[in-house]
């Protein structure tokens, strides 16, 4: 259950930078300033500082893994009549917050 947990927070925190980031560039704000800020600044996150590499996973590789875990907590709410909006949300918008192609259903 730790680990589901993790991974909750992990897509939540996924999504947030990176419609900051679609914001940030919508407005023509350099990605990596944008980064930097963040880095030392209330929005810093272990994806912030590794968004180079989280920027890079694919349907194949760990983002379908992560989707697995957010549907399965997703699950466990619904299971124990807990709300958990933010994770219900972050499953279905993962992959296009993140610009990737959604995995085969």
């Amino acid at each position: 259950m730790a680990k589901l947990v993790n991974n909750m927070i992990l897509g939540i925190n996924m999504n947030a930078v990176a419609e900051g980031l679609k914001l940030g560039n919508h407005y023509n704000l350099p990605q990596t300033e944008i980064l930097n800020l963040l880095k030392v600044s209330t929005g810093d996150s272990w994806v912030v500082r590794n968004w180079d590499d989280v920027s890079q996973w694919t349907a194949d590789t760990a983002l379908a893994v992560l989707l697995k875990g957010l549907k399965s907590t997703f699950g466990e709410g619904l299971k124990h009549n807990i709300a958990l909006p933010f994770n219900a949300l972050s499953s279905t918008q993962l992959f296009d917050a993140m610009g990737k192609e959604k995995p085969q259903a």
